[in-house]
């Protein structure tokens, strides 16, 4: 007889930011996770599943809060979430309390705080095996013992305690009321825990408590510290910075060319495949040039982003970030802003829509609005894939110093220049639009440690399949709309006048072989350009080359602009549909070579060169093609107010840089 599972009891994971709680969630939960939203807050709820005995646990991963006196909106969750206050989410059966070691004193703050709400507490303990390297171990018996509470020291990533900790859980639960507020309620009426009381007093509590439990240390200057006066320093901390950015973008550029050749031929591959399986038609082009084509381009460059996002998450690990926000906090502050804006811009780098939820952390209003609007100048991972295009085409691959390259030069620089532009505005807001004073910056420093593979492996996972998801609907959805609007309408003027130009090649008795095969391939690709023109896609470009002729770029790059307006990597994808369907012979060009390639018929010059190439990735640097960044901003600041005003503004600053660049440029190439 099968046994009847009782249902999953809620138990909420509360820490401080950097604690190990996050760590402690991957390593309790697996793969068994769920991301979203809280209903009707833009704060990301992580949920897992945990089996204890007999016992069903959903763990609840809440945001990192030192405090339960709320000023962001994420500790306002972990307050409300406490206290059964969020709407639709059903009251908690417990807490799972993380602190580390290595802070326990600052950390326990926390703990008296929710220890006085009267649900379950066990307390894990992370990184005693660090604090036991610093000579300040953790004596988890006495401490479980003067807290009355289970105590069990972890280590996530190498899955010690998590056994134990499951039965403090179920245990723990399973308790009379009575006893779970025992330590509570005793505390309260000794008068030291009372929620009144101020932080002083807590403290003082607290030190008794850890003086008991916890050795005193070294007053010696320990590695961590010796490491930080370098990484932490004004000027060699910058220096090192850019230094680590630099390898990053070198090896993001360099280390992917291997997966992204292999991917580049199985596209063709792929293609060739629907080739030998359906007759010439509008359903093999569909698929050819439309589907296989327009989202093989983009997830070609699957292994940059993928790359990019592994060193993101292995500084992040590793507590790197956290110093490059202290760091910062100096320059952010001359920007009118503070440190902890520094982060939600770093995590611009993936993307600009997290990184946006990111500022939910920035107490004051005036700093989140600010960063918002700031964040998506930085450049993110759906640029990617326009910058690599562009430089792979255009930007020769010398060395510049050791393994450092011009290509890995140029795309270093094209993100260095968007967190410039992102500070600078930043500065302007805050001067104008947004007037006022950042607030002060605090910000515990994480220790040093081994990244978390585990953690980091996930991370990939997660934003490798995000991007892939985008790339089955967005991008599918608007490639195949954009193969319909480049292949119709047909014109029946073109084909006759083509077809009797073929007539006179074939009836030329002059021509050898050769040279008649040659000529015929010659007209087909006029044809099959003159058809692209003739489409509706090739209307609306030959509509808006005007405008932005005077930035260097055609009717075909406007076909992309348009095409990019709703993610910013459908360019890759659309340019690839675009000259494959230029290509009346059906052969998979390399879209490089295309372009390369692609002289305009009226002027008789090449379409792209290096001056171009650079202003287009200027343009994609500096303006907004990105729906979903639009959308989250609405969605954060709850008006159309602030995310029509980022549209026009990051508009108006790519079309006069472009414009001024390209013009400069022009004058100077010629010269």
């Amino acid at each position: 007889m099968t046994a009847i599972r009782k249902p999953a009891r809620r138990i909420a994971l509360v820490g401080n930011p950097n604690s190990g709680k996050t760590t402690l969630f991957n390593a309790l939960t697996g793969l068994h996770q769920k991301v979203g939203n809280y209903p009707g807050i833009t704060v990301e709820k992580k949920t897992g599943t945990l089996e204890a005995g007999e016992q069903l646990l959903q763990l609840i991963d809440l945001p990192g809060t030192y405090s339960l006196r709320a000023a962001s909106e994420d500790e306002r969750v972990v307050r409300d979430a406490l206290l059964g206050q969020l709407e639709d989410e059903a009251p908690l059966d417990a807490v799972l309390m993380v602190i580390d070691a290595t802070h326990l004193e600052r950390q326990m703050f926390l703990l008296t705080q929710v220890a006085e709400l009267g649900l379950p507490v066990v307390l894990a303990l992370t990184m005693n095996d660090e604090a036991q390297r610093h000579g300040r171990p953790v004596n988890v018996k006495q401490l479980a013992k003067a807290l009355a509470l289970p105590v069990v020291a972890v280590h996530a990533a190498r899955g010690t305690g998590l056994q134990a900790l499951g039965q403090a859980l179920a245990t723990a639960l399973s308790a009379p009321p009575e006893q779970r507020l025992q330590w509570a309620a005793a505390s309260a009426s000794r008068g030291e825990l009372s929620i009144e009381l101020d932080a002083r007093q807590r403290f003082a509590w607290i030190s008794r408590i850890v003086s008991g439990v916890q050795q005193a240390g070294s007053t010696a200057l320990s590695v961590s510290d010796r490491v930080d006066r370098v990484l932490t320093h004004p000027f060699l901390g910058i220096l090192v910075l850019a230094v680590v950015m630099g390898i990053v973008f070198q090896c993001v550029f360099t280390w992917a060319v291997p997966l992204m050749a292999l991917i580049e031929r199985g596209v063709g591959l792929t293609r060739g495949l629907i080739s030998g399986l359906l007759p010439a038609g509008p359903l093999h082009d569909l698929l050819a040039n439309g589907v296989v084509v327009g989202v093989g381009a983009v997830l070609m460059f699957l292994p940059q982003i993928l790359l990019l996002f592994l060193f993101i998450a292995i500084l992040e690990d590793s507590g790197y970030m956290a110093r490059a926000a202290l760091l910062m906090n100096k320059h952010m502050r001359r920007a009118g802003l503070q440190g902890r804006s520094f982060i939600p811009m770093m995590c611009g780098f993936g993307c600009a829509v997290p990184a946006i939820m990111a500022t939910r952390t920035i107490p004051n209003k005036r700093d989140r609005l600010i960063t918002m609007l700031v964040v998506p100048l930085v450049s993110c991972s759906a640029r990617l894939p326009v910058y690599a295009l562009m430089i792979a085409a255009f930007v020769p691959a010398v060395p510049l110093f050791g393994s450092f390259t011009a290509q890995g030069a140029t795309l270093f620089a094209a993100y260095m220049l968007s967190l410039v532009a992102a500070i600078t505005f930043a500065y302007i807001f805050g001067k104008t639009v947004l007037r006022g004073t950042p607030e002060p910056f605090v910000l515990e420093l994480p220790p040093y440690r081994w990244p978390h593979w585990r953690t980091v492996l996930t991370t990939i996972w997660e934003r490798g399949k995000l991007f892939v998801t985008q790339a089955g609907t967005i991008i599918l959805a608007i490639n195949i709309i954009l193969w319909f609007l480049a292949s119709f309408p047909h014109s029946a003027r073109i084909a006759e006048h083509y077809e009797s130009l073929r007539a006179e090649v074939q009836g030329a008795a002059s021509l050898t072989p050769e040279q008649r095969t040659l000529r015929l391939d010659a007209l087909a690709n006029e044809e099959a350009g003159a058809n692209l023109r003739n489409s509706m896609a090739g209307r609306l470009g030959m509509a808006l080359e005007p405008a932005i002729k005077p930035l260097g770029f055609d009717w075909k790059i406007g076909i992309g602009l348009v095409g990019s307006l709703a993610a910013r990597e459908v360019f890759v994808s659309t340019m690839a549909t675009v000259y494959n369907l230029g290509d009346a012979k059906g052969a998979a060009q390399p879209l490089v070579t295309a372009m390369r390639s692609d002289v305009d018929p009226r002027t008789g010059k090449p379409v792209f060169n290096l001056l171009v190439s650079l202003n287009l990735i200027l343009f994609y640097i500096l303006a907004c093609q990105c729906m979903s960044t639009v959308a989250v901003v609405k969605r954060e600041t709850k008006s159309w107010k602030w995310p029509l005003f980022l549209v026009s503004y990051m508009t108006v600053l790519a079309y006069v840089a472009c414009l001024a660049v390209f013009q400069l440029g022009s004058r100077i190439w010629s010269m």
